[in-house]
């Protein structure tokens, strides 16, 4: 077989199927990393400290590993965060003692102040490992095999949100064995000032709201009709953040020089609003108190600045619930170590200071000026906006998004042809066709 006959996925020449060659996207890498994405909203039920992609990404991360295809990309995205993450670790030793010394955790791995950074270290290398499997992945594999694992992820990120609409409608109770809690469960509905949340599969409904936003750009991407089930399920979460952040990623999309340099103007506006909220925050906390949500972020936001005035080079990994008490402006006290402000940004500032959050953002930047399609920058757009009211940064979707503009994934079967940002919206609001591969690869590769 010539090379320009032999297809994307093919096995090289000389190896056989299921052979060692990682272009062969039917060998175990294909499988555990398809199984990554499939499962990359689901959260229960858990492997010891992992995630269920998690854990598959931890199986399939020795063969990744070995690829210099993955890995490349990798560092030069992740080199500043990788610096921010040791320089914090190294911090967060020396801060042992100076938190709050009563606070524990009903979660064994968060249980006392000195474990808390090497979970959280723990955490981050998984989730590079994640990203490095699913980078390879993507680079490798042939478009129907991508094709098919984004399909199966849609639906199986929208089946839990459609079960629960149904538990809702009906008051049944499904008592399934691992899934079904009185409190929190995956299908358990709970009432958030006056809102009905879905909770899917995640214990926070942002969380869950994020992979609704990835997945259903990701149908779009994939070349499927309007991902009607997926939006539906999204409104129903009453996730405002996310929301907004996906009608603000519309609205930056709309140029493609804006999309591609919107992470300094996110910098700058986050900047403002984070020294506006600390000036101001005896005043604006009485009127946020008709969202309690929106009253915590606001009380988050001045405690994280708070922190960081008086650390300049941060708390430590994972110590933002560890110095959260001594900061906060009275209205919310954290009950445990493993307590996060609902805002990314915000945690890495207090975690390593300023080149943490550098290093978190310039991912970000990276990934967005390495993309070839429309709605996987519409995707990471919405999900950076999402990240300043969400814990997010570690959402096995945001890893997937990543991963495949880091593997400079091109259109599958549809996606945006041309740059019509408008027709665009309005096709992903009323359900007709995406335009052909054909047209999409040429406007990507003439830019």
């Amino acid at each position: 077989m010539s090379s320009s006959s032999r297809r994307r996925g093919d096995p090289e020449e000389g190896h056989a199927p299921g052979g060692e060659s990682a272009r062969n996207p039917r060998n175990l890498l294909g499988g555990l990393a398809s199984m990554v994405v499939i499962l990359c909203s689901w959260t229960f039920p858990r492997i010891g400290v992992f995630k269920l992609s998690e854990f598959f990404a931890v199986l399939a991360s020795p063969r990744a590993l070995m690829s210099g295809k993955a890995i490349t990309p990798l560092v030069k995205c992740y080199f500043l965060f990788v610096m921010g993450t040791a320089i914090s670790l190294i911090t967060a030793i020396f801060a042992l003692g100076k938190g709050s010394p009563f606070l524990s955790s009903d979660k064994g791995f968060y249980a006392r102040p000195e474990f808390v950074p090497f979970i959280t270290l723990l955490h981050v290398i998984v989730y590079l490992m994640t990203v490095a499997v699913l980078t390879i992945y993507f680079s490798s594999s042939d478009e129907r095999q991508i094709s098919g694992t984004l399909c199966w992820a849609y639906y199986a990120t929208v089946l839990p949100g459609l079960l629960q609409i149904f538990r809702i409608v009906s008051g049944i109770h499904f008592n399934v064995p691992w899934f079904e809690r009185a409190d929190v469960g995956p299908f358990s509905g709970v009432f958030n000032s006056g809102y009905l949340r879905v909770m899917g599969f995640e214990i926070e409904p942002l969380a869950y709201a994020s992979s609704l936003i990835a997945m259903c750009c990701l149908s779009m991407y994939n070349g499927r009709r309007k991902p009607w089930l997926g939006i539906i399920v999204l409104l129903y979460t009453y996730g405002f953040g996310a929301l907004l952040g996906l009608l603000l990623a519309f609205i930056v999309c709309s140029s493609k020089r804006l999309s591609r340099n919107i992470v300094p103007v996110y910098a700058l506006g986050f900047t403002v609003i984070c020294w506006y909220i600390y000036v101001h925050v005896h005043q604006l906390l009485p009127i946020a108190l008709v969202s309690g949500s929106l009253a915590e972020r606001i009380g988050a936001i001045y405690s994280c600045v708070a922190i960081w005035l008086d650390h300049p080079m941060g708390v430590g990994l994972g110590f933002y619930g560890y110095f959260f008490n001594r900061y906060n402006p009275g209205m919310f006290a954290a009950q445990s170590l493993d307590f996060y402000p609902n805002n990314d940004p915000g945690m890495f500032l207090v975690y390593g200071g300023p080149l943490f959050l550098i290093g978190y953002l310039y991912t970000f930047h990276y990934v967005l000026n390495r993309s070839r399609s429309y709605w996987l920058t519409v995707a990471a757009v919405a999900l950076l906006f999402q990240s300043g009211s969400a814990y997010l940064y570690f959402n096995p979707a945001l890893a997937v998004i990543f991963s495949m503009l880091l593997a400079g994934a091109k259109p599958l079967n549809a996606g945006l042809l041309k740059h019509q940002p408008v027709k665009q919206w309005i096709t992903f609001l009323c359900g007709s066709r995406a335009l052909t591969p054909m047209a999409e690869r040429r406007r990507s590769e003439s830019t």
